[in-house]
C-alpha cells in the first residue's frame, strides 16, 4: 500500500494539475483507509474541475467512511446531476436520506439502479456488505463472478468489505477468484 501511495505522489508530481491524478490518489487513500487525506485529495481535483464527477464519488465514499452522511449525500447529489439522473430520481434519494438516514438512501439507490438495469453487481455487494447486509452481499458478489463484473478484483482492497472478511464464504470466494494470495 505504501509503494502504491507513493507512486500515486509521484503522479500527482509530474501532472500537478490533473483532476484524474488526485482522483486516483483519493480512491487510493480510501484503500488504505485514510480518510482525511483522500478528502483532501477529492477537494483539489474538485478545485481544478468542480464539474469532474469521479471526484465526488470518491469524496462521497470518504464522507461516508467517516460517519459524515450529510456530506456523503450531498456529494451524491452532485454526482448523480452530473451524470444525467433524473431530479425526482435524485430526490426520491435524499427524502429517503431525511426519513431512514444513510441505510435509507443506500437502499433506495440500489432500488433505483436496479430497476433501470444500471447496476452492476459487485457494486450492489459493495453497498450491501456496507449496510452489513452480509448474506445480500454474499449473493451479489456471487452475481458479480458470474457475470465477470470487471470491478471484482478490487474484493481484496475495498473497505466496505471489511466487516465480512472473517466470514468463510469471502475466503471461498477470494480462492475461486484466484485472490487469496
Amino acid at each position: 500500500m505504501d509503494q502504491g501511495l507513493s507512486e500515486a505522489q509521484r503522479s500527482q508530481d509530474l501532472d500537478p494539475v490533473s483532476p484524474f491524478i488526485r482522483t486516483a490518489y483519493c480512491l487510493d487513500l480510501n484503500v488504505a483507509r485514510r480518510y482525511d487525506q483522500a478528502i483532501q485529495k477529492c477537494r483539489e481535483a474538485l478545485e481544478l474541475d468542480p464539474g469532474f464527477i469521479h471526484a465526488h464519488g470518491n469524496l462521497e465514499a470518504a464522507y461516508e467512511a467517516k460517519g459524515l452522511y450529510q456530506a456523503a449525500i450531498e456529494q451524491y447529489e452532485k454526482a448523480a446531476a452530473l451524470e444525467g439522473e433524473s431530479p425526482a430520481d435524485i430526490a426520491e434519494v435524499r427524502r429517503a436520506f431525511s426519513q431512514s438516514g444513510i441505510t435509507g438512501a443506500r437502499r433506495k439507490r440500489i432500488q433505483q439502479r436496479l430497476s433501470r438495469g444500471h447496476a452492476d453487481p459487485y457494486w450492489v455487494a459493495r453497498v450491501y456488505a456496507g449496510l452489513k447486509e452480509t448474506d445480500l452481499a454474499f449473493k451479489w458478489l456471487e452475481k458479480a463472478c458470474e457475470q465477470r463484473s470487471a470491478f471484482i478484483e478490487g474484493i481484496r482492497m475495498e473497505p466496505n468489505f471489511d466487516n465480512i472478511r472473517s466470514d468463510p464464504r469471502f475466503k471461498g470466494l477470494l480462492r475461486r477468484l484466484h485472490l487469496d494470495n
